[in-house]
């Protein structure tokens, strides 16, 4: 399960790499090269096997590829980048849902009803990249949102609070039809007051309209105890690492 959870983000990142034609293939890898290093430029789909990773580090490091990596087994290949720029940063759980299980606590303690819009404007993608940037701390570019606009596998939400928008969240179908719950984040001045578990709420809803048997993400160490209410099981971590100057 946790293969296929990590195979649900990676599509999503070659579904926006292809969109925005910055999806790249290296000798054992994949990479997406957003513009001015905006979500989600990283490196991933690594084959560790006869990988260069000094060559990898000196790309990284003169600007040919991202500064960010994305692997599974963190233990198993930490000897692989010891003696390199490459520092392990941090990891986020891999997590699922079966959807056709019968009640799950989402079910049975709904959220009250909180007004949402679907992503389908040019206008609506500023913002949705506004809100993104402000939830993450890191930029998403409008361009990058707004290629996105039209594709049938996803679909993007504002949400809606206090009259403002205040956070976001993007569903996407990927070829097994999982349906990824990704993106799932609250501006900092309406934290606190359970939108982001409402928002993770109307993706699954809408997930299960999809008719999508699992729903998958991947979660920080404080979203896993969330989920885990939620009635998701972890199965696994994806590790990140950068480069270090």
């Amino acid at each position: 399960m946790k293969t296929e959870i990590i195979q649900n983000l990676f599509e999503l990142w070659d579904t926006i790499g292809q969109r925005t034609h910055s999806l790249h293939r290296g000798p054992s890898y994949r990479y997406v090269a957003g513009p001015e290093a905006s979500w989600p430029s990283r490196i991933y789909d690594v084959v560790t096997e006869g990988l260069d990773v000094k060559r990898l580090a000196s790309d990284m490091k003169s600007g040919g590829l991202p500064q960010s990596l994305a692997i599974e087994d963190h233990t198993k290949h930490a000897d692989l980048f010891r003696g390199t720029p490459l520092r392990y940063t941090s990891g986020v759980r891999t997590m699922a849902l079966d959807l056709d299980k019968g009640p799950t606590p989402l079910v049975e303690n709904p959220e009250p009803a909180k007004p949402f819009i679907e992503v389908q404007s040019s206008d609506h993608a500023r913002i949705f990249s506004e809100v993104a940037s402000a939830a993450f701390g890191y930029p998403v570019a409008r361009a990058t949102v707004s290629a996105l606009l039209g594709d049938q596998r996803l679909k993007m939400y504002l949400h809606i609070a206090g009259g403002a928008y205040a956070g976001c969240g993007l569903l996407f179908l990927d070829s097994r039809g999982h349906a990824g719950l990704h993106m799932i984040g609250t501006h900092p001045g309406f934290r606190g007051q359970g939108l982001g578990r409402a928002m993770s709420v109307k993706l699954r809803s809408e997930a299960m309209r999809l008719h999508s048997q699992k729903a998958v993400l991947v979660a920080s160490q404080a979203g896993e105890r969330i989920y885990t209410k939620l009635g998701f099981k972890a199965y696994g971590t994806l590790h990140t690492y950068i480069l270090q100057p």
